[in-house]
């Protein structure tokens, strides 16, 4: 009888274990469904304010643009932070469904992708950033 009940105290406490890992997957899930959709999009806007200034000459764009690119920095961070942390529950939480499939679906291989993606984006992010200063001393 006592094995019967240690049994299932360890079944019971796995399946809390297997529900609080998902509840938290689905919380870093529904952050990275927002802040890359939403610094995708502003980043389109970015890119219409810095044209509209280079057209129009008019400063109130590039004023738009940079309180507009704080913001898309934070949202860019906060994307790619929940976007490495995500990669990698789908390593922890769902490891036995990536191994027919090899080793292209594991946490490792599916990790690097958005490292290349990540550090080519925020090299353009901070060239962009940087080059408010740049041309400001040219005019």
């Amino acid at each position: 009888m006592g094995e019967a009940t240690s049994y299932m105290a360890a079944v019971e406490t796995a399946e809390t274990a297997l529900l609080l890992a998902r509840v938290r997957f689905a919380f870093t899930l529904s952050f990275h469904f927002l802040f890359p959709s939403f610094s995708i999009g502003l980043a389109s806007y970015l890119a219409v304010l810095e044209g509209l200034w280079l057209w129009t000459k008019k400063h109130v764009y590039l004023d738009l643009s940079r309180y507009w690119m704080r913001i898309f920095a934070v949202a860019f961070a906060m994307g790619v932070v929940s976007g490495i942390v995500m990669s990698y529950q789908f390593g922890t939480n769902w490891a036995a469904s990536f191994d027919p499939r090899g080793m292209s679906f594991s946490s490792t291989e599916q990790s690097r992708p958005d490292a290349k993606g990540c550090c080519s984006a925020a090299f353009a992010l901070g060239a962009r950033a940087t080059s408010f200063s740049y041309n400001q001393e040219i005019q």
